[in-house]
Order: C-alpha cells, then structure tokens, then sequence
C-alpha cells in the first residue's frame, strides 16, 4: 500500500532548490513583460517611454532602453535584489521570495502593502512577491513540474523503480 505522506514529501534541501529556481523563472517572467496575473504589464506612460527611449535616466544606472513589453529593467537595480529569502516545510509547503532589503522596495514605492513581513527594531524588513499570492504562467507550470518531479522521485524510492514524469 502507498504511504501518501512519504510520496509527497519534500525535504528543507528540495525546496530550497526549488525555490532558486522558482525565482529564476519568475525573473524571466518580469523580464518577459508578463505580471502575475497572467497579462502584460500596464503600458509605461508617454512621458516615461520617451524619457527611457532618451536615456535620461543614465545618471541614475540606466542601462535599458527598452519600452515594449514593460518589464521592469531601466537599471537592473530592481531584479538583482529580487530573490529567494526562505522555505520551510511546516504541515504546508512554503516558499517565499522578493526583496530582501526594505531600501530597495521603498525606492520603487512598494514598501506600503500587506507583502511586507518580518519586523525587525520596529522597521519591516522584507517584501515577499510570492507567498500565497498568483505567481503567473510561467511559474505557474514550474511548480505543477515541481510537484509532479517531486511525487515521481518519492515514489521512485519507495517503488525501488525508476520512474519518468512527462512534460504534455
């Protein structure tokens, strides 16, 4: 008889890995111009696309002039600090990504939402972008791949046969 607990077991090592590559994925994602939600991203204003198409923003570390898709990239600042901060296996799973530093979300406005978790000496210190929130499609597909990968290697080990999980 299968033991249900022991096929969809992960360990903390499995998951962070998972979370790594999680993140990476969901980095690719941004830089693909595609939210959460599932659909691009709101169209930058006139203003802002003719003042990124005219690096005007080169003092401050421009490095891309790109407008379409919107994806988050003027000076690279923004995805470099975007990564994974945690997993933990606790009765759930959980695997938790985004900024690590309250500086970089507080530049880029987003320091003011719910997202912002672990307070430390009264100044809230991480801003989670995943957690129980829509991750997109993309990364979407990358944890039902975890997942099924994850249930064929448990069940490789407890069948003592090798077993594949196919991509359809």
């Amino acid at each position: 008889m299968f033991n249900f607990k022991k096929i969809l077991k992960f360990t903390s090592s499995d998951l962070k890995s998972y979370g790594k590559s999680i993140t990476a994925i969901h980095k690719k994602q941004i830089v693909k111009g595609i939210g959460n939600d599932g659909e691009p991203f709101t169209k930058y204003s006139k203003v802002y696309r003719k003042q990124k198409k005219d690096k005007a923003f080169k003092k401050q570390g421009q490095i891309n002039t790109q407008i379409h898709p919107v994806n988050l990239t003027l000076t690279g600042k923004l995805l470099k600090h975007f990564r994974f901060l945690s997993s933990a296996v606790k009765g759930e799973i959980s695997i938790k990504y985004g900024f690590q530093s309250d500086r970089i979300a507080k530049d880029r406005g987003m320091n003011d939402d719910s997202r912002m978790t672990a307070l430390v000496h009264g100044k809230k210190t991480k801003r989670v972008i995943a957690s129980s929130n829509k991750l997109g499609p993309d990364v979407e597909e990358a944890v039902g791949h975890i997942f099924a990968s994850q249930v064929a290697k448990n069940l490789q080990k407890h069948l003592k046969k090798r077993t594949v999980v196919y991509r359809v």
